[in-house]
């Protein structure tokens, strides 16, 4: 896997655990990072909410996953100034899941 992904204006650079449009990282807490890195990983396709609530939160969690999960998804939407009304990266599957609608760039 590249260490690099890029989208659009946007750059995630894996290793680092960053986001960065035009160059300039963007401040993005790590469970919104995660819902990213896991959409991305699977672009194109559904990532459910189950999938989801493993990676940002794995064995025994005691918190309120689904709001939690709503926060992240929100964070990384406003991150990368989508909307859920008119999604242009990430698209909502109510009660279902996640998926990342933009292509991505091959790797140089």
């Amino acid at each position: 896997m590249n260490p690099r992904t890029r989208f659009g204006e946007f750059e995630v650079d894996r290793p680092a655990c960053a986001l960065y449009r035009h160059g300039r990282r963007i401040p993005l807490q790590i469970q919104p990072y995660r819902v990213l890195e896991a959409l991305l990983d699977n672009a194109g396709e559904v990532v459910t909410r189950e999938t989801l609530y493993a990676r940002l939160w794995p064995g025994n969690v005691y918190t309120d996953v689904d709001r939690g999960l709503n926060n992240a998804v929100n964070r990384l939407r406003q991150a990368l100034g989508d909307s859920g009304d008119t999604p242009l990266y990430i698209e909502t599957l109510p009660r279902i899941g996640y998926r990342f609608v933009y292509p991505l760039e091959s790797p140089v």
